[in-house]
């Protein structure tokens, strides 16, 4: 499998994922056309998607799923409650594209196998997604304000992970935020701090770990040197050194990149 972060953080997110048969790509929090130009840099086409898939019916997640699905047809993939709460947002999406998520169940788009787990976040049914080809698996866990057990036997011995490092929080309890705001960012169903994803990554990552890509980095709140920091401290405590650590940009498309070693 390859993978590619198109733009990740608050003012949008989208995740394209593939192998030699399949095209997913994960969440599409912007406009159709910049998504499809994100996809065009890294030489793909929104036109050969066969699935989308949805974390959770935040705007800086879905704002793009209806459009692309209507111009492509592609399916789309979500759990029965985000179908209910993102209905007004993504409109008219035909029966057949329509494609319900059930408690326990995996999917599979074509060769790529879909298994779905449950995040902690302010949205109805929030979950992070596990994608396996063969003996790759790739695990993608962001807009969660906590961990819990069942994460770990979903995300423990990836290859790859994509994985939330939403704030600094000396800089999120110092920021220009307002108070609340601030209360449910650092909540349990608000997002990731540095510390957490570092944590996080003492939990997950074993020998079979060798990419690590921190995503939905605040712009207000947060450093790429200071998530850098404590996920590659982590790492080194671990004795995983060569474990590719990397952030992904907030605006443009992470070059395609192999979810194994090559």
């Amino acid at each position: 499998m390859r993978f590619s972060t198109l733009f990740s953080g608050s003012s949008g997110n989208a995740i394209y994922i593939e192998s030699d048969e399949s095209s997913i790509l994960v969440d599409a929090g912007l406009s159709g056309v910049r998504i499809q130009t994100a996809l065009e840099t890294i030489g793909r086409s929104a036109s050969q998607l066969d699935a989308i898939l949805v974390t959770h019916e935040h705007r800086d997640h879905i704002c793009g799923v209806g459009v692309l699905s209507r111009r492509f047809d592609i399916p789309v993939l979500a759990t029965k409650d985000t179908w209910t709460a993102m209905k007004s947002t993504v409109g008219k999406i035909t029966d057949k594209n329509k494609i319900c998520l059930g408690p326990g169940e995996r999917k599979a788009v074509q060769d790529i196998g879909i298994d779905f787990f449950a995040t902690s976040h302010d949205a109805v049914d929030p979950c992070g997604y596990v994608f396996s080809h063969g003996h790759e698996r790739m695990g993608l866990l962001t807009d969660t304000g906590c961990l819990h057990e069942h994460m770990d036997e979903a995300l423990t011995g990836c290859q790859c992970l994509v994985l939330e490092a939403n704030h600094d929080m000396e800089m999120l309890i110092n920021g220009p935020y307002p108070w609340h705001l601030k209360q449910r960012i650092r909540g349990n169903r608000g997002h990731l701090s540095n510390d957490a994803a570092g944590e996080a990554l003492s939990r997950f990552v074993t020998a079979d770990t060798c990419r690590v890509v921190l995503a939905h980095l605040s712009a207000e709140n947060n450093l790429p040197e200071l998530a850098m920091a404590a996920a590659v401290g982590i790492m080194e405590q671990l004795g995983r050194r060569s474990v590719s650590v990397s952030v992904a940009p907030r605006y443009q498309p992470l070059p395609l990149a192999a979810v194994g070693e090559e």
